[in-house]
Protein backbone atom coordinates (compact mmCIF):
# COMPACT_ATOMS: atom_id res chain seq x y z
CA UNK A 1 0.00 0.00 0.00
CA UNK A 2 2.97 2.33 -0.56
CA UNK A 3 0.86 3.97 -3.24
CA UNK A 4 -0.91 6.00 -0.56
CA UNK A 5 2.15 7.42 1.19
CA UNK A 6 2.97 10.29 -1.17
CA UNK A 7 1.28 11.59 -4.27
CA UNK A 8 0.38 14.70 -6.23
CA UNK A 9 -3.04 15.71 -4.90
CA UNK A 10 -5.59 17.94 -6.66
CA UNK A 11 -8.81 19.05 -4.99
CA UNK A 12 -11.75 18.15 -7.28
CA UNK A 13 -14.72 18.55 -4.94
CA UNK A 14 -15.66 20.11 -1.62
CA UNK A 15 -18.77 20.08 0.56
CA UNK A 16 -19.92 20.62 4.12
CA UNK A 17 -18.91 17.10 5.15
CA UNK A 18 -15.51 16.89 3.51
CA UNK A 19 -13.41 17.01 0.35
CA UNK A 20 -12.61 14.84 -2.66
CA UNK A 21 -9.13 14.85 -4.18
CA UNK A 22 -7.53 13.20 -7.18
CA UNK A 23 -4.17 11.66 -6.29
CA UNK A 24 -1.53 10.75 -8.86
CA UNK A 25 1.68 8.82 -8.34
CA UNK A 26 3.72 7.62 -11.31
CA UNK A 27 1.10 6.25 -13.72
CA UNK A 28 -1.48 5.43 -11.06
CA UNK A 29 -4.52 7.51 -10.12
CA UNK A 30 -7.03 7.18 -7.33
CA UNK A 31 -9.55 9.33 -5.47
CA UNK A 32 -9.45 10.17 -1.78
CA UNK A 33 -12.70 11.14 -0.10
CA UNK A 34 -11.95 12.88 3.19
CA UNK A 35 -14.63 13.28 5.86
CA UNK A 36 -14.17 15.66 8.78
CA UNK A 37 -17.62 16.81 9.90
CA UNK A 38 -19.15 15.06 12.89
CA UNK A 39 -22.66 16.18 13.86
CA UNK A 40 -22.98 17.53 17.40
CA UNK A 41 -25.52 14.87 18.34
CA UNK A 42 -23.30 11.98 17.16
CA UNK A 43 -20.92 9.95 19.26
CA UNK A 44 -17.59 9.18 17.63
CA UNK A 45 -18.75 5.62 16.99
CA UNK A 46 -22.02 6.80 15.39
CA UNK A 47 -20.08 9.22 13.20
CA UNK A 48 -17.61 6.56 12.13
CA UNK A 49 -20.40 4.05 11.40
CA UNK A 50 -22.28 6.63 9.30
CA UNK A 51 -19.26 7.65 7.27
CA UNK A 52 -18.03 4.10 6.71
CA UNK A 53 -21.45 2.90 5.55
CA UNK A 54 -20.51 3.98 2.02
CA UNK A 55 -17.20 2.11 2.17
CA UNK A 56 -18.70 -1.12 3.49
CA UNK A 57 -21.55 -0.95 0.96
CA UNK A 58 -19.22 -0.46 -2.01
CA UNK A 59 -16.98 -3.22 -0.70
CA UNK A 60 -19.92 -5.63 -0.87
CA UNK A 61 -20.99 -4.64 -4.40
CA UNK A 62 -19.36 -6.48 -7.29
CA UNK A 63 -20.65 -4.96 -10.51
CA UNK A 64 -18.96 -3.21 -13.43
CA UNK A 65 -21.16 -0.12 -13.06
CA UNK A 66 -20.07 0.72 -9.50
CA UNK A 67 -16.82 2.38 -8.55
CA UNK A 68 -14.40 0.16 -6.61
CA UNK A 69 -13.09 1.09 -3.17
CA UNK A 70 -9.59 0.18 -2.06
CA UNK A 71 -9.24 0.95 1.66
CA UNK A 72 -10.06 3.48 4.36
CA UNK A 73 -8.00 5.15 7.05
CA UNK A 74 -9.03 6.78 10.34
CA UNK A 75 -6.59 9.53 11.30
CA UNK A 76 -5.21 9.88 14.81
CA UNK A 77 -7.81 12.50 15.84
CA UNK A 78 -10.51 9.87 15.33
CA UNK A 79 -12.67 12.36 13.39
CA UNK A 80 -10.91 12.57 10.03
CA UNK A 81 -11.62 9.56 7.84
CA UNK A 82 -10.17 8.99 4.38
CA UNK A 83 -11.67 6.59 1.85
CA UNK A 84 -9.53 5.53 -1.12
CA UNK A 85 -11.20 4.42 -4.36
CA UNK A 86 -10.55 4.01 -8.06
CA UNK A 87 -10.45 7.22 -10.06
CA UNK A 88 -13.04 7.87 -12.73
CA UNK A 89 -13.37 10.76 -15.15
CA UNK A 90 -15.13 14.01 -14.36
CA UNK A 91 -18.78 13.42 -13.52
CA UNK A 92 -21.44 13.41 -16.24
CA UNK A 93 -22.70 16.87 -15.32
CA UNK A 94 -19.24 18.28 -16.02
CA UNK A 95 -18.77 16.19 -19.17
CA UNK A 96 -22.10 17.42 -20.55
CA UNK A 97 -20.90 21.01 -20.18
CA UNK A 98 -17.86 20.22 -22.32
CA UNK A 99 -19.62 18.38 -25.15
CA UNK A 100 -22.65 19.95 -26.91
CA UNK A 101 -25.72 17.74 -27.15
CA UNK A 102 -25.64 18.17 -30.95
CA UNK A 103 -22.43 16.12 -31.06
CA UNK A 104 -23.67 13.28 -28.85
CA UNK A 105 -25.50 10.49 -30.67
CA UNK A 106 -28.70 8.97 -29.35
CA UNK A 107 -26.82 5.66 -29.34
CA UNK A 108 -24.31 7.02 -26.82
CA UNK A 109 -27.08 8.49 -24.66
CA UNK A 110 -28.95 5.19 -24.58
CA UNK A 111 -25.73 3.27 -23.90
CA UNK A 112 -25.04 5.38 -20.80
CA UNK A 113 -28.65 5.13 -19.65
CA UNK A 114 -28.69 1.36 -20.13
CA UNK A 115 -25.52 1.01 -18.08
CA UNK A 116 -27.10 3.12 -15.33
CA UNK A 117 -30.16 0.86 -15.43
CA UNK A 118 -27.95 -2.22 -15.14
CA UNK A 119 -26.19 -0.82 -12.08
CA UNK A 120 -29.39 0.25 -10.34
CA UNK A 121 -31.04 -3.08 -11.13
CA UNK A 122 -28.11 -4.85 -9.48
CA UNK A 123 -28.25 -2.55 -6.44
CA UNK A 124 -31.98 -3.21 -6.01
CA UNK A 125 -31.38 -6.96 -6.31
CA UNK A 126 -29.10 -6.62 -3.27
CA UNK A 127 -31.96 -5.11 -1.26
CA UNK A 128 -30.54 -1.58 -1.43
CA UNK A 129 -31.60 1.72 -2.97
CA UNK A 130 -29.31 4.67 -3.76
CA UNK A 131 -31.61 7.69 -3.14
CA UNK A 132 -29.30 10.25 -4.77
CA UNK A 133 -28.91 9.19 -8.39
CA UNK A 134 -27.87 12.20 -10.45
CA UNK A 135 -25.38 13.25 -13.12
CA UNK A 136 -22.93 14.40 -10.45
CA UNK A 137 -22.85 10.87 -9.03
CA UNK A 138 -22.04 9.21 -12.35
CA UNK A 139 -18.52 9.04 -13.79
CA UNK A 140 -16.87 7.15 -16.62
CA UNK A 141 -14.09 4.61 -16.27
CA UNK A 142 -10.78 6.10 -17.36
CA UNK A 143 -9.93 3.00 -19.39
CA UNK A 144 -13.09 2.83 -21.50
CA UNK A 145 -16.75 3.81 -21.97
CA UNK A 146 -18.03 2.12 -18.80
CA UNK A 147 -20.30 4.17 -16.56
CA UNK A 148 -19.65 4.06 -12.80
CA UNK A 149 -22.12 4.94 -10.03
CA UNK A 150 -20.49 6.71 -7.09
CA UNK A 151 -21.41 8.26 -3.72
CA UNK A 152 -23.47 5.74 -1.77
CA UNK A 153 -23.62 7.88 1.38
CA UNK A 154 -27.43 7.94 1.23
CA UNK A 155 -27.98 4.24 0.49
CA UNK A 156 -30.59 2.42 2.56
CA UNK A 157 -32.10 -1.05 2.79
CA UNK A 158 -35.23 -1.62 0.73
CA UNK A 159 -35.73 -5.39 0.74
CA UNK A 160 -38.79 -7.19 2.07
CA UNK A 161 -41.05 -4.17 1.71
CA UNK A 162 -38.83 -1.86 3.76
CA UNK A 163 -39.60 1.81 3.17
CA UNK A 164 -37.23 4.73 2.77
CA UNK A 165 -37.80 7.69 5.08
CA UNK A 166 -37.28 11.42 4.67
CA UNK A 167 -36.34 13.90 1.98
CA UNK A 168 -32.98 12.71 0.68
CA UNK A 169 -31.22 13.54 -2.56
CA UNK A 170 -31.26 16.41 -5.04
CA UNK A 171 -34.56 18.17 -5.74
CA UNK A 172 -34.17 18.10 -9.53
CA UNK A 173 -34.09 14.30 -9.48
CA UNK A 174 -36.46 13.49 -6.61
CA UNK A 175 -39.77 11.68 -7.14
CA UNK A 176 -43.02 13.44 -6.16
CA UNK A 177 -43.80 11.00 -3.35
CA UNK A 178 -40.53 11.85 -1.57
CA UNK A 179 -41.91 15.36 -0.99
CA UNK A 180 -45.45 14.33 -0.04
CA UNK A 181 -44.92 11.16 2.03
CA UNK A 182 -42.86 10.44 5.13
CA UNK A 183 -42.28 6.84 4.00
CA UNK A 184 -42.00 5.71 0.38
CA UNK A 185 -40.61 2.97 -1.85
CA UNK A 186 -36.93 3.81 -2.26
CA UNK A 187 -36.53 1.60 -5.31
CA UNK A 188 -39.39 3.36 -7.11
CA UNK A 189 -37.86 6.73 -6.22
CA UNK A 190 -34.58 5.57 -7.79
CA UNK A 191 -36.46 4.66 -10.97
CA UNK A 192 -37.81 8.22 -11.20
CA UNK A 193 -34.25 9.58 -10.92
CA UNK A 194 -33.11 7.26 -13.71
CA UNK A 195 -35.90 8.70 -15.88
CA UNK A 196 -34.78 12.26 -15.14
CA UNK A 197 -31.17 11.41 -16.06
CA UNK A 198 -32.30 10.11 -19.45
CA UNK A 199 -34.39 13.22 -20.11
CA UNK A 200 -31.49 15.50 -19.27
CA UNK A 201 -29.02 13.61 -21.46
CA UNK A 202 -31.44 13.89 -24.39
CA UNK A 203 -32.64 17.48 -23.84
CA UNK A 204 -29.79 19.05 -21.82
CA UNK A 205 -32.34 20.63 -19.53
CA UNK A 206 -34.38 19.55 -16.54
CA UNK A 207 -38.15 19.25 -16.99
CA UNK A 208 -38.91 21.11 -13.71
CA UNK A 209 -37.26 22.50 -10.60
CA UNK A 210 -38.85 19.91 -8.35
CA UNK A 211 -41.75 17.46 -8.62
CA UNK A 212 -44.12 19.42 -6.39
CA UNK A 213 -47.53 20.81 -7.23
CA UNK A 214 -46.53 24.48 -6.94
CA UNK A 215 -43.85 24.04 -9.60
CA UNK A 216 -45.54 25.30 -12.76
CA UNK A 217 -43.79 22.95 -15.18
CA UNK A 218 -44.43 19.90 -13.04
CA UNK A 219 -48.06 20.96 -12.60
CA UNK A 220 -48.39 21.15 -16.39
CA UNK A 221 -46.86 17.69 -16.77
CA UNK A 222 -49.30 16.36 -14.17
CA UNK A 223 -52.19 17.97 -16.01
CA UNK A 224 -51.20 16.31 -19.30
CA UNK A 225 -50.77 12.96 -17.55
CA UNK A 226 -54.21 13.20 -15.96
CA UNK A 227 -55.80 14.03 -19.31
CA UNK A 228 -54.12 11.01 -20.92
CA UNK A 229 -54.61 8.61 -18.02
CA UNK A 230 -56.62 6.20 -20.16
CA UNK A 231 -53.74 5.84 -22.66
CA UNK A 232 -50.77 5.92 -20.29
CA UNK A 233 -47.57 4.88 -21.99
CA UNK A 234 -48.13 6.82 -25.21
CA UNK A 235 -45.53 9.54 -24.73
CA UNK A 236 -45.51 10.83 -28.31
CA UNK A 237 -47.89 13.70 -27.56
CA UNK A 238 -45.81 14.95 -24.62
CA UNK A 239 -43.09 17.40 -25.74
CA UNK A 240 -40.81 16.28 -22.89
CA UNK A 241 -40.02 13.08 -24.76
CA UNK A 242 -39.78 14.45 -28.31
CA UNK A 243 -35.98 14.02 -28.55
CA UNK A 244 -36.14 10.29 -27.80
CA UNK A 245 -36.95 7.41 -30.16
CA UNK A 246 -40.61 6.44 -29.77
CA UNK A 247 -39.93 3.13 -28.03
CA UNK A 248 -37.55 4.72 -25.51
CA UNK A 249 -39.83 7.73 -25.04
CA UNK A 250 -42.68 5.43 -24.07
CA UNK A 251 -40.37 3.56 -21.70
CA UNK A 252 -39.12 6.76 -20.02
CA UNK A 253 -42.74 7.82 -19.72
CA UNK A 254 -43.29 4.78 -17.51
CA UNK A 255 -40.24 5.69 -15.43
CA UNK A 256 -41.78 9.10 -14.78
CA UNK A 257 -45.24 7.89 -13.81
CA UNK A 258 -46.43 10.23 -11.06
CA UNK A 259 -48.11 7.36 -9.23
CA UNK A 260 -45.26 5.12 -7.97
CA UNK A 261 -47.59 2.11 -8.22
CA UNK A 262 -47.75 2.66 -12.00
CA UNK A 263 -44.01 3.22 -12.36
CA UNK A 264 -41.97 0.43 -13.89
CA UNK A 265 -39.52 -1.41 -11.64
CA UNK A 266 -35.96 -2.13 -12.75
CA UNK A 267 -36.75 -5.70 -13.82
CA UNK A 268 -39.47 -4.47 -16.19
CA UNK A 269 -37.14 -1.78 -17.50
CA UNK A 270 -34.46 -4.40 -18.10
CA UNK A 271 -36.85 -6.53 -20.13
CA UNK A 272 -38.33 -3.59 -22.05
CA UNK A 273 -34.90 -2.21 -22.99
CA UNK A 274 -33.32 -5.54 -23.90
CA UNK A 275 -32.67 -4.40 -27.48
CA UNK A 276 -30.69 -1.31 -26.43
CA UNK A 277 -26.98 -1.96 -27.19
CA UNK A 278 -24.51 -0.88 -24.51
CA UNK A 279 -20.84 -1.10 -23.61
CA UNK A 280 -20.08 -3.69 -20.96
CA UNK A 281 -19.94 -7.40 -20.20
CA UNK A 282 -18.02 -8.01 -23.41
CA UNK A 283 -20.47 -6.05 -25.58
CA UNK A 284 -20.34 -2.65 -27.23
CA UNK A 285 -22.90 -0.10 -28.37
CA UNK A 286 -20.94 0.38 -31.59
CA UNK A 287 -20.60 4.15 -31.35
CA UNK A 288 -17.72 6.48 -30.48
CA UNK A 289 -18.20 7.91 -26.99
CA UNK A 290 -17.57 11.63 -26.57
CA UNK A 291 -18.75 11.93 -22.96
CA UNK A 292 -15.61 10.57 -21.32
Amino acid sequence: MGLFKSCKSTLIGEGVSGTVSLCERNDQQYVVKKYHSKENYETRKEYRDRVLLEYHTLKLLHHENFISVIKYKVLIDGLTIKMFMDAGTSNLAQLCKKVPVSLVSISEILCLWKQLCNGVRYLHSQGLCHRDLKLENLVMDRAGPTLKIIDLATVCKCGNGQKAVGIVGSRLYMAPETFSQIEYDGKSADVWSVGIVLLYLANRSFPWGSAVWNDGRFAEYSKIESAQADQFGAASSNPLFSNLPTQIADLDHHLLAIDPLLRYDMETIHTSSSQVPYCGSGSTCGTVHLLR
